[in-house]
């Protein structure tokens, strides 16, 4: 007989204000989580009987207990990314409190440090990485009245002291793994629902490795290690978001969530035929700008591709290739971002700020950078060294950042050559910054001398001004605000909106037709 098993996902993210420490502001959510799906499928599968507590918000004690009664779970399943990590440990407390209630953590944190979760009060297990078939495992011994402590991928805190099972094999056929539980969600709360926009994730994995990502880490921990890069067939693939539309009808958008989206041509190209003839969505998708040729671009486009996020991460050539180990040139950047221009696709930059050995000149950069490869839009995070990364390990071995920290903070290093408090400055007037050299460069009778007196000004006189941080952080604020606002209660006015956005950065009001 299956038992109740409740999911337990914060999806908020909270970062500390500027000079008010322990004030929080906070982002609210409403995202679908593809692994929450899948465990939910693999759970119904075997006859448990999963279901979500999906915390937009902190929650305070009260509506945490009450929503706990609710779902009566016999064993609670906490999702625990690093930046909710004192979130979890206060939720884990009142579930102990309120209920007897097996509790196991899983995700990015547990399976980056083990250690530091499995010793968390009141967390019975952890699992280590994919938890797909563990987490079934567990549910069917605690069905069975069993006391599990022999199972692949977790770890148990146990009477006699910790056990420590070695990691299971991932699942290296992907089509083996049943449909996501697109179910599990309450639709009506989903961002998706108002912005007509759905997330869908056709893959696991990135064969890639970044310091700044935690992808290599996560692969080290299986036995088959050289098959973590994995992808749904073409075919499945169509059935998984056949699947999805017949579960979210008012989707006019497609966002794919896999790290490199299509990485394999051949299967681009399978996939490519089946999506025009069966989905025929436009969709966005994530892309490195190594691996970008205009005959991938074409057939990206051909298949209904009308947005592509890639990351420029830092401006500064020896910072990606030697900090980053992104081997990609300032002249590859700039020749990919202007081929999406031209065929027709919309671009999206990620960016980040304050990484180690990074000072105010290199941060400039960055923002040049962007500037001269016109993205349509310009995504800028201030850099954390999340645990298991490259450069979680160099920050600390230079005394840069302490081995445990808050993920809430809004900067993390303490570098010699830029301050927490320019790093912050940057973040926080980065579009600004854009956008004026954007302006500079648009006059070329007048560009060198406009981008040489916006540098002599940047580096001698805005680097100083650091008391604009807590103006800028209240305007970005309310920005925000206004944004998650339109949103939730005018989703038209949102979708139109964005719609313009997207038709003027690929080259007309004409593409809203399209």
């Amino acid at each position: 007989m299956g038992i109740p098993v409740l999911f337990v996902y914060p999806d908020f993210v909270a970062q500390e204000r500027t000079g008010r420490p322990g004030t929080y502001d906070v982002e609210t959510g409403g995202w679908y989580a593809e692994g929450l799906g899948a465990m939910s499928a693999s759970l119904r599968a075997a006859g448990h009987h999963p279901s979500l507590m999906h915390l937009t918000v902190p929650p305070d004690r009260d509506e945490f207990t009450a929503l706990l009664r609710q779902h009566n779970p016999a064993l609670v399943a906490f999702t625990v990314r690093s930046s909710a990590f004192p979130y979890c440990l206060e939720y884990t407390r009142w579930v102990k409190e309120g209920s007897g209630a097996y509790v196991i953590w899983g995700g990015y944190h547990p399976t980056l440090a083990p250690e530091e979760c499995l010793e968390v009060p009141g967390v019975d297990s952890i699992c280590v990485g994919e938890g797909d078939r563990a987490i079934v495992d567990l549910a069917d011994a605690l069905s069975g009245s069993k006391q599990p402590v022999h199972i692949e991928s977790l770890w148990f805190n146990t009477a006699s002291g910790p056990v420590r099972n070695p990691v299971r094999p991932m699942v290296e056929n992907l089509d083996e793994l049943p449909i996501p539980d697109f179910e599990l969600f309450d639709r009506r709360r989903l961002i998706a629902t108002r912005t007509g926009v759905a997330t869908a994730m056709l893959s696991r994995g990135c064969p890639f490795r970044c310091g700044y990502c935690s992808n290599h880490r996560q692969r080290a921990v299986y036995p088959n290690s050289s098959r973590y890069a994995r992808c749904r067939s073409p075919r499945n693939s169509i059935e998984y978001l056949r699947r999805l539309r017949e579960w979210f009808p008012e989707v006019r958008e497609l966002r794919f969530l896999d790290n490199v989206f299509g990485l394999g041509r051949m299967w681009l190209e399978e996939f490519s035929e089946l999506y025009r003839r069966e989905i025929g969505l436009p969709f966005s998708c994530n892309q490195r700008p190594d691996l970008v040729t205009r005959e991938s671009l074409a057939l990206l486009a051909r298949t209904g591709c009308r947005m592509i996020y890639m990351g420029i991460e830092s401006g500064d050539e020896e910072v990606r290739r030697l900090i980053l180990g992104r081997r990609i040139s300032d002249e590859r950047l700039k020749e990919v971002f202007r081929a999406c221009r031209e065929m027709g696709i919309a671009t999206v930059a990620y960016n980040m700020v304050g990484l180690p050995g990074e000072d105010r000149k290199k941060a400039l950069a960055t923002v040049k950078m962007n500037a001269v490869c016109r993205p349509a839009s310009v995504v800028v995070s201030v850099f954390s060294p999340y645990p298991g990364t490259d450069l979680y390990d160099l920050s600390v071995k230079k005394g840069y950042a302490p081995r445990h920290m808050d993920y809430r903070a809004r900067t993390f290093l303490d570098q010699p050559n830029f301050s927490r408090q320019e790093v912050a400055l940057v973040y926080t007037y980065f579009r600004l910054l854009v956008g004026l050299y954007r302006l500079a460069g648009a006059i070329p009778w007048l560009r060198r001398i406009l981008v040489l007196l916006l540098d002599t000004l940047t580096i001698s006189v805005f680097f100083r001004l650091t008391w604009l941080v807590t103006f800028g952080e209240r305007g970005a604020s309310a920005v925000r605000r206004f944004r998650e606002g339109i949103r939730r209660y005018i989703p038209w006015l949102y979708r139109l909106l964005r719609a313009v956005k997207m038709a003027v950065a690929r080259g007309g009001i004409s593409a809203i037709r399209k």
